[in-house]
């Protein structure tokens, strides 16, 4: 996979920091002026982030065609927020269909794009993301970002149902409703086995904790 297709503000200072300090990967060892550590080691780990990704034996290697333009999204509101990102609804233009396709956008937050341990950590799920393929596991169908902003997003698949924790919220605090049946149970927990059997039978293998 190229590093053209990476998330291009990466790119650029990873390219940025290697270029001007005339180091490159194939000297490792190289000695590092102490007043750019840091920065160095940071873009050293974002030049060498795709190099993983060819561990992966049994997964499909889509990074080629992974980048999204923000151009191509039009969001609609947010679904919710955590302390690392926010997700937003939103209509993602497709090659080849005049229909727009509903997809959720994980947006890294802004106050934590400066923060290379942060964008590491986003980087290295969408990195896992795109190359997993079952039918029970969500679809990363993505990743992008915004030069003006810095914004870094990863595009997955909308699940329109909501999630299975607030069904079981809702089932909790309206006992005597019928909020889903036995059968239903029975039907996500299968479901959910298959989808950690995948996991665990690809190479190297995905622990979910």
């Amino acid at each position: 996979a190229s590093l053209q297709h990476f998330p291009r503000c990466l790119y650029a200072k990873a390219r940025y920091f290697l270029v001007n300090h005339k180091y490159i990967m194939s000297n490792p060892e190289a000695s590092v002026p102490e007043a750019t550590g840091g920065k160095w080691k940071a873009a050293k780990q974002v030049y060498t982030a795709l190099k993983v990704t060819e561990k992966f034996e049994t997964l499909r290697d889509r990074l080629e065609d992974s980048y999204v333009s923000k151009q191509r999204l039009h969001r609609i509101k947010e679904l919710g927020s955590g302390a690392f990102a926010y997700v937003d609804l939103a209509k993602m233009t497709t090659k080849g269909s005049t229909q727009p396709k509903m997809v959720a956008v994980k947006v890294l937050k802004p106050e934590l794009v400066s923060d290379q341990d942060d964008v590491n950590l986003f980087m290295s799920e969408w990195k896992l993301m795109i190359k997993l393929s079952h039918p029970f596991i969500v679809g990363c169908l993505g990743a992008g970002s915004d030069e003006a902003s810095g914004e870094i997003y990863m595009v997955q698949e909308y699940c329109s149902g909501g999630s299975l924790q607030s069904l079981v919220f809702q089932c909790m605090l309206n006992p005597f409703a019928t909020t889903y049946s036995s059968a239903d149970s029975l039907q996500w927990s299968i479901h959910i086995a298959k989808a950690l059997a995948y996991l665990h039978s690809v190479k190297p293998t995905v622990i979910h904790r």
